[in-house]
């Protein structure tokens, strides 16, 4: 399996961190008074909280601009049978 890169370590590093901080003060009767989960890398979705996954290109241009549209298409039919 391939490293994140740079962009993706940082976002699971923040979530990693509010997870923690959580678990820390969890004896405490408000221990997110002070942090939201939006600051740490999670965004709200419909009520529910969602990881973001990176916030910069999810490939590089010289590697899309090398693909069609079909080879984009079965990368992406691929990723989502192993998810």
């Amino acid at each position: 399996m391939l490293p994140p890169c740079k962009d993706v370590l940082v976002q699971k590093l923040a979530r990693c961190n509010y997870v923690a901080y959580l678990w820390k003060h969890a004896n405490e009767k408000d221990p997110i008074r002070s942090m939201k989960p939006t600051d740490h890398r999670w965004k709200e979705s419909n009520g529910i909280f969602v990881p973001v996954w990176f916030t910069g290109r999810q490939m590089p241009t010289i590697l899309s601009a090398t693909m069609d549209a079909t080879d984009i298409s079965s990368l992406i039919a691929f990723y989502n049978s192993i998810k």
